[in-house]
């Protein structure tokens, strides 16, 4: 129980912490289309949120399916992602400088990062 505390503690201070990240990574990669980004992040966080509070809830109510959550929800992120782009940036037809994309690969892998490491703290305290 003493680690699914610490998850659930450490969920808001790394939100934070990417807040206060994102206007430094727009400000090193010189974005321009500040407005995307910020919408890209807004999205991104809230998958993000979603799956580390469905992962959790799971492992309260049945710890043997909290791997399966998580790999479910690293599909469901990249589709999701994917779907963001088509509906969002290739049909308005909206360009996408290099600057952009940095920061939002940049995004993506902080979410991933910490994703990753809360799920194996999870797992190790399941001993799946």
């Amino acid at each position: 129980m003493n680690r699914k505390l610490l998850l659930v503690v450490s969920i808001l201070p790394v939100f934070v912490l990417i807040y206060f990240l994102h206007p430094v990574l727009l400000d090193f990669y010189q974005v321009n289309n500040r407005i995307f980004a910020a919408s890209f992040y807004i999205f991104l966080t809230g998958i993000a949120l979603l799956m580390l509070t469905s992962m959790l809830g799971v492992s309260f109510v049945n710890s043997k399916y909290t791997g399966f959550t998580f790999l479910a929800w690293s599909m469901i992120k990249i589709m999701l992602v994917m779907a963001y782009f088509v509906w969002f940036v290739l049909k308005p037809g909206v360009k996408l400088q290099n600057p952009v994309i940095y920061d939002i690969v940049t995004l993506y892998i902080l979410y991933l990062f910490y994703e990753v490491i809360f799920a194996v703290i999870l797992l190790k305290k399941n001993k799946v």
